[in-house]
């Protein structure tokens, strides 16, 4: 059996490319971004203006070593949260200079990022980091860096734990320094114009539905959906199981997003229907190799923006789909590699966890990056502004708390048993980088996901929506009748609204099912709720 033809004719026709995922990351990156500097700008210029009584606004402005071009872009409602952090916060010094968006040196011996870790400074013990109560997901992350960054913070760790501790470290630390050093270095690409969630969900496509022999050089492979369906220890397994079968398949072997419940998943399919192990990475290669060479399959639209690909003087059009398809098929294999490693770095700092809140301490502070020393087991004094040695959170109530970064480090050692090693893509460029969470549980709860998913697949919708009215409603001539394009223009919004279900809803609804087999508590836990005292509330971030 076959679903190529079904499926060509129901994939839409190819339109100019807009690259929807990097334009949603870029838009919120940049409006998280924008949101923290001001608030940061906010509080300094109150803080300036109480402590120096007198003091007219431009000059607390000055003080801080603001622009007053930016100063000017600060809302009313920012300068109001400013004000009453400013006025119930701890003395930190004479006055509060913003350094967010300063420079600084790094010491990393392949790092590039100069910007401080310390966003605001006062006196000497008061070089802070600020965080606003609640902050979650990328912008609130410990870390998210590529190679050469990811392992400045490594052996920085190293540096501090061999200062500060008597206990030797256990494990392979060269086979670590690879990972970081070498093996994740190696995936950096600058010409590759396929996107990498597109290519996912492009390759599971034909994975999990093609049932056919494809001819690769002078052998036949026999794709992995007939191999299961010819399987003769297989016994009634219907079409929808094959394919459950096959999805679960790429999330244990790390080409989709990992899934803590597919391996019990997948036991029960083998278990009920006879379905064979998991695919071997050798036979798995077999498979991308049919993919490749399968001319019949034509992959949708997993190119980034054209203007990304003409940059790099190529012709969009000269990216025939096999070329795609072997660009894909590296997204893919470097996806799979990066599950043993996420493993491997995991290990090993589980059987070193004092190492864990140095690596905690270097990514929050910064202090090696930007003093190219280590840590004396004691609070940071300046030196070097960049530094941060204090962390203040805030709401929107004002004022929270303040730790120290050491100490916050020895408190939250933790966060380093949720490692991230995934992909970073912008247009052309794509690398693995190493992620922290800064908080692993609250990132976690079912209602942020699905506020995180809505809102960036909200602009995404918004997108296709706009450019089919354009397409069918502003393009005169596409169809004879009004009748037939106003039925094309029907059909598309539906199935960009299907789209939209199958991406958000029925995500996490299958995400909740899940968690409702593992019982109440697991279910509780998703959801963002704990049980205490027979009632009900929402579980809190860690700052």
């Amino acid at each position: 059996m076959s679903y190529r033809r079904s499926m060509e004719q129901l994939r839409p026709a190819r339109t100019q490319k807009i690259d929807l995922q990097e334009k949603v990351q870029v838009l919120l990156t940049e409006a998280d971004t924008s949101k923290a500097t001001k608030a940061e700008m906010a509080i300094c210029v109150a803080y300036n203006i109480n402590q120096n009584k007198g003091i007219s606004e431009a000059d607390a402005v000055a003080l801080a070593g603001i622009e007053s071009k930016k100063w000017d872009g600060v809302d009313k409602p920012t300068r109001t949260v400013g004000k009453k952090t400013a006025d119930t916060m701890p003395n930190v010094g004479k006055k509060l200079m913003h350094s967010g968006a300063g420079k600084a040196t790094n010491n990393y011996k392949k790092g590039t990022d100069t910007t401080p870790k310390a966003d605001m400074v006062g006196n000497s013990n008061n070089q802070i980091s600020l965080k606003k109560q609640g902050d979650t997901g990328g912008g609130a992350q410990l870390m998210s860096a590529k190679s050469g960054e990811a392992t400045g913070v490594f052996e920085a760790a190293l540096d501090h734990f061999k200062a500060n501790e008597s206990m030797k470290l256990t494990g392979d630390l060269a086979e670590v320094l690879n990972i970081l050093g070498k093996e994740m270095e190696a995936t950096a690409r600058n010409d590759s114009f396929v996107e990498v969630r597109e290519t996912k969900k492009d390759f599971e496509e034909w994975y999990t539905t093609i049932s056919d022999t494809i001819k690769v050089g002078r052998q036949k492979i026999d794709t992995r959906f007939k191999q299961i369906e010819n399987d003769r220890k297989v016994k009634g397994a219907t079409d929808q199981d094959i394919i459950k079968f096959l999805e679960l398949e790429l999330k244990i072997i790390g080409v989709t997003t990992k899934s803590a419940t597919a391996p019990a998943q997948i036991k029960k399919l083998q278990d009920k229907f006879g379905f064979p192990k998991v695919i071997s990475p050798r036979e798995f290669k077999k498979q991308e190799e049919a993919f490749v060479s399968d001319s019949e399959y034509k992959v949708g639209d997993v190119m980034v923006s054209p203007e990304h690909i003409t940059k790099k003087g190529i012709d969009p059009k000269s990216l025939t789909d096999r070329k795609l398809k072997e660009q894909m098929v590296d997204i893919i294999s470097t996806s799979i590699k990066s599950k043993p490693w996420a493993e491997k770095l995991q290990e090993y700092f589980n059987n070193n966890q004092e190492l864990k809140k140095w690596m905690v301490y270097e990514a929050a502070s910064g202090l090696y990056k930007f003093t190219g020393k280590p840590s004396t087991g004691k609070k940071y004094k300046p030196g070097n502004q960049a530094v941060a040695n204090s962390i203040m959170v805030f709401s929107d109530s004002g004022y929270v708390k303040s730790l120290d970064v050491i100490q916050y480090a020895k408190d939250n050692y933790s966060l380093i048993d949720s490692l991230d090693v995934s992909y970073k893509a912008s247009g052309a460029s794509k690398y693995i980088k190493l992620g922290i969470k800064s908080s692993v549980e609250y990132d976690n709860s079912l209602p942020l996901l699905i506020e995180r998913a809505m809102e960036s697949e909200k602009l995404i919708l918004r997108e296709e929506l706009y450019n089919l009215e354009r397409q069918y409603m502003l393009n005169e001539g596409i169809f004879q009748s009004i009748v037939n394009k106003a039925k094309e223009y029907y059909d598309r919004a539906k199935q960009a609204l299907f789209d939209f279900y199958n991406r958000v809803i029925k995500k996490y609804i299958s995400y909740l099912a899940d968690l409702f087999k593992q019982g109440i508590k697991a279910l509780l836990q998703g959801l963002g709720l704990e049980i205490s005292d027979a009632n009900f509330k929402m579980a809190t971030p860690s700052w």
